[in-house]
Formats: C-alpha cells, structure tokens, sequence
C-alpha cells in the first residue's frame, strides 16, 4: 500500500477556500450591479411617472439650468401675452361703446334732416322729430358715463394702453368733447344740440351732428389702428416666440416616454438577471459548503 500523499488535505482546503473568495468576490459584484440597475429603474419610472426628464438637479445640472432658463422666459412671454389680450379687450369694449353712439347720432342726423324739410310737418310732427334728435343725444352721453372696463371708465379720458413701448390714451369721448363746431362768435358741441335744434337752425344742428359723428369714426379709427398694427402684431410675434421656447424646454426637460419604456424594459432584465445570478452563486456556495465539510 501507498502512503498517503502529504498535504493533500491542505491542497484540498486551499482549493475551497480560492473558490470561497471568487463566489464572494462575484456576489459582492452582482450586489453592486443591483444595486445601480435598481437606482436606474428607479430614475425610469420617477420620469415616466412625472413626464419630466430632469427630476433632480444631479441628473443634469447643464440642462436644468438651461431648462429653468426657458422656462422663466415662457413665463415673461405667457404674461405679456395676457396684458396685450387684456388690451384689446379694453379696445374693443370702447370701440364697442362708440358704435353704439355712432348709431345713436345716425338716427339723430334723419332726424333733423327731417326737420329741415319740414314742408307739411305738423307742430306735433316737430315735436317728436326734435325730441328724437335730443333723446339720441342723451343716449350719446349715457354710453359714455356707462362704458367701463372691469370698472374702470373707458370714455372719460384717463384710459391710457400701452403695447410694445407704444401707447394711446383713449380721449374723452362724451357730447361735451364731440361736434365742435363755430358760428359767429359761439361754439357749439354736440352737448348744446337741444338749444340748438329749439332754435330752429337745422343748418347749425347739422353741422354738429355731422362733426360729432366725424370725431367718433376718427376715433375708432385710431383705436382700431393700434390694436391692429400694434397690439396684435406684437400678441401674433409673441406666439411664435413663446412657440419656439416652449419647443426648446420641452426637448430638454420632457420625458422621451419611448426611450423611458425601453429603458425600463432593459432595467428589468438586468434586474432579473441579477437575482438568478445571485441565485446561482448562492446554490455554489452551499456545493462547496457540502465538499469542504
């Protein structure tokens, strides 16, 4: 019989320690690659589940900067856009109220031309026609005292709009400001139409009416061109401005959701793959456990 070989025992013990070490060495591995695809997983889901990209100033500190950047600019552009439609608003409210008087001296002007021609009208006739006339005046001057936008007077001359470093103040536009006409030494507005249609001077009456009704058209006119040429140029410039921007911030800070899905498909299968690796190792362990044992 052979002896026994000297220090197989120990060449047997040192095989299974070596092999202890590279399984914790390989667990240790499979830990960590866990631990980074769970911290990914994690990022994936937080983005697909706030549709922003950046969630967290240490994902990208670059592009948050940049983001948050656009993201103030949008915000001017959103504000400056509201006060400009707040504008407009305000335009067409005054606009609105001066074709209302516009129509109101329209039927006050018939009226008198009636009365100018007044061949075969009876006294009663005159009357009415008269009174027509001074009753659309008054309306003229009830639109005016009653016109207001969210409150604030829009014809009383202290309305003043600014759009794109222009601004229009919108005149006082009442029956003492309209229809200033000169005759002789007097000068008369449309406020003194009712002295003036008693006086029986339909020429004067009509010329007033006339001049009134002028100063209104010239008026909107003016509104007009200023919301057009520059309220809503400047509002139609802004759009496309605030357009581009929002593009801008949107590449940068919202979530890709088809890179997310597949980012989050490929997190899963390291995941998994990671547990049946451990699994494995774990199973090698307890084998090598056994033969040391």
């Amino acid at each position: 019989m052979l002896p026994p070989i000297m220090g197989s025992t120990t060449l047997r013990g040192a095989s299974g320690m070596n092999s202890g070490v590279t399984s914790g060495v390989s667990l240790m591995k499979t830990l960590h690659q866990l631990d980074q695809t769970t911290q990914l997983r994690q990022i994936t889901m937080t983005r697909l589940a706030t549709a922003q990209k950046i969630n967290r100033a240490a994902e990208a500190p670059a592009a948050l900067i940049a983001s948050e950047k656009l993201r103030s600019q949008i915000a001017l552009l959103e504000a400056e856009s509201k006060s400009l439609q707040r504008t407009s608003h305000v335009i067409d409210t005054a606009d609105g109220a001066m074709s209302q008087m516009s129509d109101q001296i329209i039927e006050a002007r018939a009226a008198n031309v009636a009365l100018a021609n007044s061949a075969g009208l009876t006294d009663g006739e005159r009357e009415a026609l008269q009174m027509q006339v001074n009753m659309a005046v008054q309306s003229v001057d009830r639109i005016a005292r009653q016109s207001n936008f969210a409150g604030t007077p829009t014809l009383d001359g202290n309305m003043t709009l600014t759009a794109a470093d222009e601004t229009l103040t919108i005149p006082k536009t009442d029956p003492t400001e309209l229809g200033e006409v000169t005759s002789g030494s007097e000068t008369y507005r449309l406020a003194d139409i009712d002295s003036v249609v008693a006086s029986g001077n339909t020429a004067l009456s009509q010329s007033v009416l006339d001049d009134a009704f002028s100063d209104i058209l010239t008026r909107r006119a003016e509104m007009g061109a200023f919301d057009k040429y520059t309220v809503q140029s400047r509002y139609n410039s802004l759009q496309i401005e605030l357009e581009n921007t929002v593009r801008a911030e949107s590449e940068i800070r919202d979530t890709d959701y088809a890179r997310e899905v597949s980012e989050l498909n490929r997190t899963n299968i390291l995941e998994k793959a990671a547990y049946k690796a451990m699994e494995v190792d774990t199973e090698m362990r307890s084998s090598m456990f056994g033969l040391i044992v």
